[in-house]
């Protein structure tokens, strides 16, 4: 079994993100275990370390570090980890870190995943969990789940996005390393990089959404848990400061995904995908203002994007092109991360401590 922990600057939570999985219940896993911290901030590698460090005696599942000499695009940096150090078949589990990994997360997902023979399992997430003052306060704008659900098990993944977890956040994603998952992500790679015209960074920050095509596409098996697995978690002061949740313009991510489903050049297209494209069209009407007030999408960009996906400019005389104008006024006024601004000094913030006691 191994963990991907894909970092970026946060060093402040991850000591809490390598926590939650040191206190996962493992007690169903023969395989051998194992923790890889994916530095993609040269700059943070003694940080890294250092945190690293503190579990070296402690934790019952081996751990280290993998440091980037410079910074790639995160998909690159995650997916490359796990062709680098899992083994044939092994079952691999991606961790944000600022996400927390629930008690039963490992055992019930690692479960699932084998005894169902699966390439890849989506599972649900609880939120959420936002990090203040440096890792050492934490709060939390939703319940916890106190137990797993033992009912819920695995049924198979099918090409209707509403009907299973969100496959858009990394922490959910659980694969198998088969020749089935390979190819998968192979096409997943190349569905990006047709959008040529977008910096890589860019173009391949939905492919998490595309596998459970991609992979089904290949004839692998992907599977869907909706047990909630994972704590979303966020940094409050990055989310303070970015423009949008999660730190990309949700809409133009929906334009990008409806242009991959609307491209019948792709390979291994199927009418399936055109079903598919439809579900992203409402989403891209209502965000569009939010895309064209956004100054970190080039209008070149935005109009070449927005023409190679489809749509037609009389689909933004709708009525729903208005529903983004709350978002956009938000952004305009610095609006946004008030709430969390003024959480602060709250007294409901817990110290981080607490939360493995």
């Amino acid at each position: 079994m191994l963990i991907v922990v894909p970092s970026y600057k946060r060093t402040a939570c991850l000591r809490w993100v390598l926590a939650s999985i040191c206190r996962c219940d493992v007690s169903n896993i023969a395989e051998r275990k194992q923790v890889v911290v994916v530095n993609n901030h040269p700059a943070s590698r003694e940080a890294v370390d250092h945190v690293i460090g503190e579990f070296a005696d402690s934790s019952a599942i081996p751990c280290r570090a993998l440091h980037r000499q410079e910074t790639i695009a995160a998909v690159d940096s995650w997916f490359s980890a796990i062709a680098e150090f899992a083994v044939e078949s092994e079952a691999v589990f991606l961790l944000g870190d600022d996400d927390l990994m629930l008690p039963w997360g490992l055992r019930d997902r690692h479960r699932e995943i084998v005894e169902n023979d699966g390439d890849m399992l989506l599972s649900d997430f609880a939120s959420r969990i936002y990090f203040f003052d440096g890792g050492r306060k934490y709060w939390m704008s939703g319940s916890l789940p106190a137990e797993a659900d033992q009912e819920r098990r695995a049924c198979r993944w099918d090409f209707l996005p509403a009907e299973h977890p969100e496959a858009s956040f990394m922490s959910n994603h659980c694969y198998r390393n088969t020749a089935s998952f390979r190819r998968g992500l192979e096409l997943a790679f190349a569905w990006c990089d047709s959008q040529s015209w977008l910096a890589r960074g860019i173009r391949t920050a939905m492919l998490p959404f595309y596998l459970p095509y991609t992979i089904t596409l290949v004839g692998g098996k992907v599977l869907s848990l909706r047990s909630k697995c994972v704590l979303r978690g966020a940094y409050a002061e990055e989310a303070m400061r970015s423009a949008y949740a999660d730190g990309g313009n949700t809409a133009f991510y929906n334009l990008c995904a409806h242009d991959i489903f609307a491209n019948r050049a792709l390979p291994l297209y199927t009418e399936r995908l055109s079903r598919v494209c439809s579900a992203f069209r409402p989403a891209v009407i209502r965000g569009f203002l939010t895309m064209l007030f956004d100054r970190g999408i080039p209008l070149d960009v935005l109009a070449r994007t927005f023409g190679h996906s489809g749509l037609k400019l009389t689909d933004l005389l709708s009525a729903d092109v208005l529903r983004g104008v709350p978002r956009v006024a938000i952004n305009l006024l610095g609006l946004r991360g008030a709430r969390l601004r003024s959480m602060r000094r709250s007294i409901f913030l817990q110290q981080t401590e607490r939360l493995f006691q």
